[in-house]
């Protein structure tokens, strides 16, 4: 067993998220619910895991602050990474990105949000409860075509 593996198991079975930590079975989030698969990951595994994805050069911080943010595309799958240290070992949080090119168009967003992010000056707020897609929506309106960067005055 390795990340690879465990992370093409979790897009398989169209989890959102992958989670380990030591001595426990790695636990998927498809559609917001969490079910375990296969065996307890050995705490050993998982620290390995984590020295080869973080790298010589960056282990000290690791364990300095006890958590390490990455991106990183692992069996095709962009992921958004999270590593931790827990009362158990070392653990994983791992976000499976979606390849899904969204628009304000494909995203089923209002019309009018072509107009706000074309906008030249101004402030957009957005806000929601946690898991609404708030990032997610915001991320893909900032790169789509009719959004402009400009410099300030």
């Amino acid at each position: 067993m390795n990340l690879e593996t465990l992370i093409s198991v979790a897009r398989e079975q169209g989890a959102s998220d992958l989670h380990l930590e030591s001595g426990l079975p790695a636990t998927l989030r498809v559609r917001g619910a969490l079910r375990t698969i296969g065996e307890a990951v050995p705490a050993r595994m998982l620290v390995d895991f984590a020295r080869d994805i973080i790298g010589h050069q960056h282990w000290n911080e690791f364990l300095e602050r006890h958590s390490f943010d990455l991106s990183k595309t692992i069996s095709g799958v962009r992921c958004r990474i999270n590593i931790l240290q827990t009362s158990r070992g070392v653990g994983f949080a791992v976000r499976l990105l979606s390849t899904f090119q969204a628009t304000v168009e494909n995203l089923n967003l209002h019309p009018d949000l072509k107009r706000i992010v074309a906008a030249t000056n101004g402030l957009v707020l957005m806000s929601g409860p946690t898991g609404c897609g708030k990032s997610g929506k915001s991320h893909r309106i900032y790169l789509s075509p009719a959004a402009r960067v400009h410099p300030a005055a």
